[in-house]
């Protein structure tokens, strides 16, 4: 019989928000999440997934569904003569990341999600995590890659003894450290809790921030492959927009700078599963969809 992994069958825990000890919600129905009933287990695992900082209280209640993404933008995309282009493969690869999960198995790939905001990959990932937290699997909150990047300076930082910036004066690169170290504590995880998750799920924020979230993608990706343990990462740009970039590393310099542009292609090319049949856990597998027009538009359906 597998415990409740909040109050560990004693009923009660300390709320670490307050310090108050408070009752379990497992207490309402059998105290374990692994043999109650349905919906007692629902309710221990969202109380789980709360108190862990897995998912903001907020969104606790969501649940995939692509049916109310369509319906959502139905009425925009009629008036103005546009439709979602791919969205049957989204929804393919999407629920059977899910159904993998429900039967007790990681998706045998890693995978790049490529939608536009409101699209459900929030959704799609809390659902996702409070499956896993079912499962009795060790899961991380989902973060940007950005974030992500940050938390692996200063776990170098503790390493080296050394800053990443040589720039960074030792008062600032104290008050960084500080403020990045409390944005962790709420989770109260750490950067290779994160690496040694059974499924990581994470975020590219925009091209503006390429030159610090790919490198940390690409130690992500291979760190996890050689434990077999598979990434997720959701994205609202499309990977072509990378390869068009300018140099936005320096915003106040518009100059068009080729070396990135190559960079970024290397990466991916590097990085991205190229047939719908190979499956790896440090290259991604695309699935995308995108607002188009409802006619072809040349060259469009070459976009990753």
């Amino acid at each position: 019989m597998v415990k409740c992994r909040i109050c560990n069958d004693t009923y009660k825990y300390i709320d670490k928000t307050t310090g108050i000890e408070v009752d379990c919600q497992c207490v309402l129905g059998n105290n374990s999440i692994g043999s109650g009933t349905i919906d007692n287990k629902h309710v221990a695992v969202k109380n789980e997934a709360i108190i862990s900082g897995l998912i903001p209280k907020e969104r606790i209640e969501d649940e995939f569904d692509i049916a109310f993404t369509k319906n959502r933008f139905r009425e925009s995309l009629i008036r103005n003569r546009l439709k979602i282009h791919k969205i049957e493969d989204y929804t393919k690869v999407l629920n059977s990341i899910m159904g993998s999960l429900i039967l007790g198995n990681k998706p045998t790939s890693s995978y790049l999600i490529s939608a536009p905001n409101s699209f459900g990959k929030t959704t799609f990932v809390n659902t996702c995590i409070k499956i896993c937290i079912l499962n009795g699997w060790k899961v991380a909150p989902y973060i940007s890659l950005m974030e992500m990047s940050e938390l692996h300076d200063i776990h170098m930082h503790f390493i080296n003894g050394v800053h990443i910036d040589s720039n960074i004066t030792e008062d600032k690169y104290e008050l960084y450290e500080e403020k990045v170290l409390n944005m962790f504590r709420s989770y109260n995880i750490s950067f290779r809790d994160f690496i040694n998750a059974e499924i990581l799920f994470i975020s590219l924020t925009s091209i503006q921030y390429a030159q610090y979230e790919l490198p940390i993608l690409g130690y992500i990706l291979s760190e996890r492959a050689r434990r077999c343990r598979p990434t997720v990462v959701t994205s609202e740009t499309s990977i072509k927009a990378y390869y068009d970039i300018n140099d936005r590393t320096n915003m106040d310099n518009q100059k068009f700078d080729l070396k990135i542009n190559e960079k970024y292609r290397y990466f991916w090319s590097e990085h991205l599963i190229s047939d719908d049949f190979s499956s790896s856990y440090d290259r991604l597998k695309v699935v995308r969809c995108y607002v188009g027009s409802n006619k072809s538009v040349a060259g469009y359906e070459s976009e990753y």
